[in-house]
């Protein structure tokens, strides 16, 4: 597989915590933000955004579900 280059947006909360874990060098800590936080936002960006209409997945509608109010 190859491996693309991703960028994620961390929160205020979430930038405090990871600056928090290197100034007090936490390697536990460090893992647990990584597992909490950077895994869900790499698996978010590796999901497809987009569908052309004439891709074979493609389903009529499917754009209904992820507008707001629904």
């Amino acid at each position: 597989m190859a491996i693309k280059r991703t960028a994620v947006t961390l929160c205020e909360d979430e930038l405090a915590r990871l600056k928090q874990i290197m100034r007090d060098a936490d390697r536990d800590g460090a893992l647990e933000f990584i597992r909490d936080v950077l895994e869900e936002k790499v698996k978010a960006n590796e999901l497809p955004h987009c569908v052309p209409f004439f891709d074979a997945g493609y389903n009529p509608g499917q754009a209904d579900s992820f507008k707001k109010g629904s």
